[in-house]
């Protein structure tokens, strides 16, 4: 969602009187609310989950099939002029449900990316042959490219509020003695189905904080969702400094200040490593078996760097890979050295040793 939102801003720059309405799953609906590019939000819980195959899962399925059924009444009910699918459809189960929302909507002018050649319901299909290699960012904007559209700005942005940025600000100040101090920001957990296989090593984490905290006099504060609570905490025992745990004293959007008010942001190849890049705050990724070219690729002006090593089994297909190689290569000077990088250029003045 993060990677989508120039989308919103291209449009309502080129259709300005239009009426924008954005069909999103939570949470990544949060990240648009307050826009002043979206008119409409339809938020819906399992928009695009498909169905369980067990029996215990009859419950869910069924109230999924009726939030489906609503989702279908709301949209013949109005009748919208265009429609704009941003999903990549590769493999027809990803496609049928996109595809069919767009029937739905009754739009005479359906837009869509032609992945896999999956793109049959749409009546203008964007070429998407090389969709492993081509950042999100730009690929979105390819759909919106094919209506005359100016995708010239690729920026990404989170729409936080002024509450919000005063909430980081007293969090901060009840916890941290920053006193002009390099504030670096660290989030070492991921998605949970993709917590082992793209998360560099918690050791390494602390090394890096610690690392940085001694050469550069700097705070670190690690955040997350209160379900990565446990997993920083043991991160943070192998630390010499005690850093500021915010996992889980923040929404989303707290999150987004908070990240705002660092200095430097360092995370593993996730969604909050795209939030930080749209808050402008100067961000590493960490990149092991995850689609860089697609994920990783900003531009130089967003100060983001990415931290990944050449490895001969990717593209990775494997979710149960015992190696992880990948990770394992890159090491605790890599991500150090990518730090001094951003540091040295950007607060040489202020903070550079």
């Amino acid at each position: 969602m993060v990677m989508a939102t120039p989308v919103f801003r291209a449009l309502k720059a080129h259709f300005s009187n239009a009426r924008i309405t954005l069909l999103s799953e939570e949470p990544g609906a949060e990240v648009v609310r307050g826009a002043p590019y979206v008119d409409e939000l339809l938020p819906f819980r399992e928009l695009y989950t498909y169905r369980r195959k067990s029996l215990m899962a009859l419950p869910m399925n069924i109230k999924s099939f009726i939030e489906e059924l609503r989702l279908a009444k709301t949209l013949l009910q109005r009748r919208y002029d265009i429609f704009v699918d941003l999903h990549m459809l590769y493999g027809f189960k990803n496609a049928i449900r996109p595809m069919m929302i767009g029937c739905f909507s009754r739009a005479p002018i359906r837009v869509g990316l032609d992945t896999d050649r999956h793109s049959l319901l749409m009546n203008i299909r964007v070429p998407d042959s090389a969709f492993r290699m081509r950042h999100l960012v730009d690929r979105s904007l390819d759909v919106i490219g094919a209506l005359g559209v100016d995708t010239s700005n690729r920026q990404t942005e989170v729409w936080i509020t002024e509450a919000d940025r005063k909430f980081a600000r007293e969090l901060l100040d009840k916890n941290i003695d920053l006193n002009d101090k390099l504030l670096i920001g660290i989030h070492a957990g991921a998605n949970p189905w993709a917590l082992v296989r793209q998360s560099w090593p918690l050791e390494r984490f602390a090394a890096v904080a610690d690392i940085l905290s001694e050469k550069y006099g700097a705070k670190i504060v690690f955040t997350g969702g209160r379900s990565e609570i446990s997993l920083i905490e043991q991160a943070t025992l192998l630390m010499k400094k005690k850093p500021f745990i915010a996992a889980g004293l923040t929404t989303l959007k707290q999150a987004a200040a908070l990240m705002e008010r660092c200095h430097l942001f360092i995370s593993n190849d996730t969604g909050p490593m795209h939030m930080a890049v749209a808050m402008k705050t100067p961000t590493i990724g960490i990149f092991g078996p995850g689609n860089w070219p697609a994920l990783g690729t900003y531009a130089p002006e967003t100060n983001f760097i990415m931290v990944r090593k050449d490895i001969d089994c990717w593209p990775c297909h494997n979710l149960k890979c015992a190696t992880r190689a990948c990770m394992e290569r890159i090491a605790v000077d890599d991500v150090v050295s990518a730090a001094g990088k951003q540091i040295s250029k950007l607060y040489a003045n202020k903070f550079g040793k």
